[in-house]
């Protein structure tokens, strides 16, 4: 803690900020990064020392305070703002938001989603500042070849006894039911006449926050909402920003919402329908991509990201944990 201590005082002071008095509590809620709260004479800040490793090279630093610093000179609201960022360090400074996140989803908290994504796109320009998102697609065949090599980097999941062996059991279902669910959405796609293989053009493409769920937003006290977590971000296809907005895990949006944030998230557009098809045709093959995401803790780069963004981490409980997120959201998919 005091070589983090001592850091943190320095990145204050590069941002011309009063570091007397300072204090630094780390959070225990990040899954991907450490987060920290810090008080100091200047004010009260969090703080994002991100993950890095040679098996996982996104710039997950440059994403976020890339796409944070774009929104703020566009003028959206509902975020935090990067006060100030030291690549080589890894870390970046924020304003802090005090709230908590929401425990169930109602229709206001979908279209406050739904009108953040819709103000994030109004207007927009396509930009090579900012790259693609995470995992981004431009088009249906693209998007199922990412399902794919999900399901092919679990194949390296351990068999050795207990939960692991759960897993990749879990992934040989999973495995075994894709090439019928990938035939489905192909079929699905030419029915509703949508060429798997087009890509979308560049004006259609979103600026889209990724990770982008209600695991990733903070209700302040007065009922706003503020949308944080931007290390994934970037341009993708929104029917795919769409589709997974329904598959998150940790907080759950029910499909009944899904006329409610089409419309509202694609207000900005003259139409929304095509893209609610696109989406509507991906989201069985997405459920499935979900199901690998949360069995990423399986394979050890996704387990030395999570050790590294949780000082007391306990490995079995967190893999019976997300095998059980995955067991459920399988036989959803497999009904």
């Amino acid at each position: 803690m005091s070589d983090l201590i001592t850091r943190t005082t320095m990145l204050l002071r590069q941002a011309s900020i009063d570091a007397a008095q300072l204090s630094v509590h780390e959070l225990g809620s990040g899954g991907n990064n450490r987060v920290y709260r810090v008080q100091c004479a200047g004010g009260r800040f969090a703080l994002k020392h991100y993950f890095s490793h040679p098996g996982d090279r996104r710039d997950r630093l440059g994403a976020e305070t890339g796409i944070l610093r774009y929104l703020e000179h566009a003028g959206v609201g509902a975020l935090p703002k990067c006060i100030y960022a030291n690549a080589r360090q890894s870390l970046a400074l924020f304003t802090w938001v005090d709230g908590v996140r929401p425990r169930t989803v109602t229709s206001a908290h979908v279209r406050a989603a739904g009108q953040l994504f819709s103000e994030m796109n109004r207007g927009r320009a396509i930009t090579t500042e900012l790259g693609s998102a995470s995992d981004a697609s431009f088009s249906i065949a693209e998007a199922l070849e990412s399902v794919e090599r999900r399901l092919a980097s679990l194949m390296h999941v351990s068999r050795k006894p207990g939960a692991d062996r759960v897993a990749a059991e879990l992934v040989d279902e999973m495995t075994r039911l894709w090439p019928a669910l990938k035939d489905r959405t192909y079929r699905q796609a030419l029915q509703a006449g949508l060429d798997p293989d087009e890509e979308i053009r560049a004006d259609e493409r979103c600026l889209s926050p990724s990770d982008f769920g209600f695991h990733n937003v903070i209700e302040t006290a007065s009922g706003q909402l503020v949308f944080v977590d931007f290390e994934y971000a970037g341009w993708d296809d929104p029917a795919k920003m769409a589709a997974d907005f329904f598959c998150q895990p940790e907080v759950p949006v029910s499909l009944r919402y899904w006329d409610e944030f089409i419309d509202t998230a694609f207000a900005y557009l003259d139409g929304p329908a095509r893209i609610a098809a696109r989406a509507q045709v991906l989201l069985p093959a997405f459920q499935l991509r979900w199901c690998a995401i949360v069995l990423n803790l399986f394979l050890p780069v996704s387990l030395a990201r999570r050790q590294f963004s949780r000082a007391h981490f306990e490995e079995d409980h967190h893999k019976r944990r997300q095998l059980r997120i995955a067991q459920s959201m399988f036989s959803q998919v497999a009904a």
